[in-house]
């Protein structure tokens, strides 16, 4: 029915399992929470990304880092494109609703028409506005946009 579907777990107060969702758009686990699925803490970043995007099958897989930012791996016709996104935000204030605000605008980016990149750039704008402030306290659109402007500005 051509519904876009994404997908994040908790693993910071209780246990969830990422690869329990299969076949999803977009899949944004923590390094830990892609560890933990798979049982694998040798491997580097990029194998446990395609580790877990072979598990769920899923089309876009995030690998969130937290301080050292985002690892962004596409998947499409058998080709993997891989892309890192640092971190916009080095002195948090509380991290708490991060991965919530980095989930929902890179899905309503990507909803949008936007690619994984260009998505995932407006997702991590969203994070670092919201470590900037005590507590998870959702994000206005006008604030949103006014920052996506100023990076798009910064970018030129």
């Amino acid at each position: 029915k051509n519904i876009f579907i994404s997908a994040d777990s908790q693993s910071s107060s209780q246990v969830g399992d990422i690869g329990k969702f299969k076949n999803v758009d977009l899949i944004t686990p923590t390094e830990r929470e892609a560890r933990l699925s798979l049982k694998n803490n040798e491997d580097g970043l990029i194998t446990i990304s395609n580790k877990i995007q072979k598990t769920t099958r899923a089309k876009q897989v995030i690998l969130k880092l937290n301080q050292q930012g985002i690892l962004i791996n596409s998947y499409k016709n058998k080709q993997t494109s891989t892309s890192r996104l640092e971190a916009l935000n080095s002195k948090p204030v509380d991290v708490a609703g991060a991965g919530d605000s980095m989930l929902v605008a890179t899905t309503l980016a990507m909803c949008s028409g936007g690619n994984v990149f260009e998505a995932s750039y407006i997702g991590t704008i969203a994070a670092a506005m919201q470590v900037n402030q005590t507590g998870n306290i959702p994000l206005k659109q006008k604030s949103l946009l006014s920052e996506v402007k100023r990076h798009k500005e910064q970018l030129k």
